[in-house]
């Protein structure tokens, strides 16, 4: 029986710091009119600087790519936490909060301007993200401060406005947690979240992901292969319905499944999924 391998969660954490950071910064740059931010002595944005040039630098995560209906509509009247997402129009002021901060020269510097802003701003709809964000900065500081950093942590999910901006708090948290090699207390942080949580679309699936992928780590094979069946099949009951996002994650859920089978001797199962998937993503 082929043994189902470990994963590198700061290599992992590090990759996708970069690329949601490049994401947030196009977009907004979009939304702006395309201004381009200014660069560091190295000739490279600091977007190539928060991504962590650093040897033992954590990521920065952070996600706005979309913006969630219910959290605009939260302020005059709507129904918190219907959980369905739209693009954004225009960037919100903390998204732009983000953006610039980004682009100082140093970490601290970007940190009092978030602090600048959160204080000024603290009924943006996206405060939970400038939070989330600073959380991401101070673990890189040398030295880390992970005290203040889980205090970030911890005020994000308090001022969430939507049960997508708790699930992107919580998958933030959990994935600096595992880079640090704290693999029980990641699975700690998004369990309860997941058990939460009645909706189901792209963030929450994402989250799945990452439990199952903690999960793993651990070596609970089975635990694991039950988190990536449920997200499976609940995607299956509406093909293609949820956007790309979710057809990125049902993607990646279904080939850590295929592996699962592969890897416990159950070839016949993997081709079976990947049949349906083929079906699924081409509907």
């Amino acid at each position: 029986m082929r043994k189902f391998g470990k994963i590198d969660f700061r290599q992992i954490g590090i990759l996708a710091g970069i690329f949601l950071v490049s994401v947030l910064l196009m977009f907004i740059a979009a939304k702006m009119g395309g201004s381009r931010g200014r660069t560091l002595g190295t000739n490279k944005p600091f977007r190539a600087k928060a991504g962590m040039q650093r040897k033992n630098a954590r990521p920065i995560v952070v996600k706005s790519r979309k913006t969630d209906k219910s959290s605009r509509q939260e302020g005059s009247g709507g129904e918190k936490g219907s959980g369905d997402e739209e693009e954004a129009d225009e960037p919100t002021e903390g998204e732009k909060a983000i953006a610039q901060a980004l682009q100082a020269p140093t970490m601290e510097e970007a940190i009092e301007a978030l602090k600048a802003f959160i204080q000024q701003n603290s009924n943006d709809p996206s405060a939970s993200e400038v939070y989330t964000t600073l959380a991401s900065l101070y673990v890189q500081l040398d030295p880390p401060e992970f005290k203040l950093a889980r205090n970030s942590y911890e005020t994000a999910y308090a001022v969430a406005v939507s049960p997508n901006q708790q699930c992107d708090v919580a998958l933030a948290e959990a994935r600096w947690l595992a880079s640090e090699g704290k693999v029980d207390e990641a699975l700690a942080r998004v369990a309860p979240i997941i058990g939460e949580q009645k909706n189901f679309g792209p963030s929450q699936m994402e989250l799945r992901v990452m439990m199952g992928n903690l999960y793993l780590e651990l070596g609970h094979v089975s635990k694991a292969e039950k988190v990536f069946q449920e997200l499976v099949d609940q995607y299956a009951d509406e093909p293609g319905g949820m956007g790309a996002d979710a057809d990125n994650v049902y993607r990646a859920a279904g080939l850590k499944l295929s592996r699962l089978y592969a890897s416990t001797n159950r070839e016949s199962e993997a081709r079976k999924l990947r049949v349906v998937m083929r079906r699924n993503l081409k509907d």
